[in-house]
């Protein structure tokens, strides 16, 4: 049987032996040599349901490989992507809003504009550009769950790699462990907000690990089949420039986009400089949504923690040249 995190007995031990008579005295609950909550005394029922929640087993939130197509995760992670799509919309308009905004107040500075034009084109940006982001928001959705789905498959692949290497329930725990549930327990155990914060940045900072190389997996897969495509095109081209005695372009070959190289060891080297920028990029990735989730938590553990860690991965997104 997995080791409980603390043990339901030390907790109950602990309980009996701290408060006293008093009806409606607040004393600290010890556990493990450690403080743990601040409790009423006169509150059974509360701190029943505080020990259940605390004394959890090891593993306790690790998922099997095919749970997330169950119908109550299949729900959550659906309703997770409809609002990660919805904040990255949002995110990304108020930072270009922003931009936009900056923009005009330079052009009324210099005269080039007056104050009048400014904000009827300030006014019609808004307008377009918040109707044209929201129509794309359904496409959205759907690139985003089929892109959730295959993330989770790696994911899970992972953690039996990670299982396999480890051979430790203490670390597979904190990589496997959901920042959901966490952060509300440790919201119950935390003594004051920054305790709170620096406990959850170093639990989603582990929690995130094996979820971002998973989706940093997915994407370098993408752009290797991309640049394979292209390599494999301009391969094609050339036999038959030289079958036909022309120098192998044509109306295929215009679809290529511009900064596109033409050689082959400038095709590879493009690769290798993009898939460094994707390592980077997802690895500041990995930070920013720890510093997100920890910041999240500390407002409204739960839902707060999941909408600011994914909203920081958004803006860091709206920063990064791609």
């Amino acid at each position: 049987m997995a080791p409980l995190l603390p043990s339901v007995c030390s907790l109950k031990t602990s309980f009996n032996s701290t408060f006293g008579s008093s009806k409606d005295e607040i004393r600290p609950v010890q556990f493990n040599g450690s403080r743990a909550i601040k409790i009423l005394a006169s509150s059974v029922s509360k701190t029943n349901n505080t020990i259940q929640l605390l004394s959890r087993p090891l593993l306790d939130d690790r998922k099997g490989v095919l749970d997330h197509l169950l119908p109550r995760p299949l729900l959550t992670s659906t309703a997770r992507v409809f609002t990660v799509q919805a904040s990255m919309i949002f995110s990304n308009y108020i930072k270009d809003q922003t931009e936009e905004e900056t923009k005009l107040e330079e052009m009324v500075t210099y005269g080039t504009m007056t104050d009048t034009e400014a904000e009827e084109r300030c006014e019609e940006w808004e307008q377009r550009e918040w109707n044209l982001r929201w129509q794309s928001y359904p496409e959205k959705v759907a690139l985003g769950l089929a892109k959730y789905h295959a993330i989770t498959l790696v994911m899970r692949f992972y953690e039996f790699i990670a299982d396999k290497i480890f051979k430790d329930d203490v670390i597979l725990d904190k990589l496997t462990i959901d920042c959901f549930k966490g952060s509300k327990r440790m919201a119950l155990v935390s003594d004051s907000k920054s305790t709170l914060a620096r406990g959850m940045f170093t639990q989603c900072l582990w929690s995130n690990m094996i979820s971002f190389l998973a989706d940093y997996t997915v994407h370098q897969a993408v752009l290797c089949y991309i640049y394979y495509l292209y390599w494999s095109r301009k391969r094609n081209e050339k036999k038959i420039g030289k079958q036909d005695g022309t120098n192998g372009t044509s109306d295929y070959a215009l679809l290529d986009a511009q900064d596109m190289p033409d050689d082959e060891d400038s095709i590879i080297f493009a690769l290798a400089q993009k898939s460094g920028s994707l390592a980077l990029y997802r690895s500041l990735g990995l930070i920013v949504c720890s510093a997100g989730g920890a910041v999240g938590s500390v407002v409204y553990p739960g839902w707060g923690t999941l909408l600011c860690s994914q909203m920081g991965d958004a803006l860091l997104e709206g920063v990064v040249v791609q």
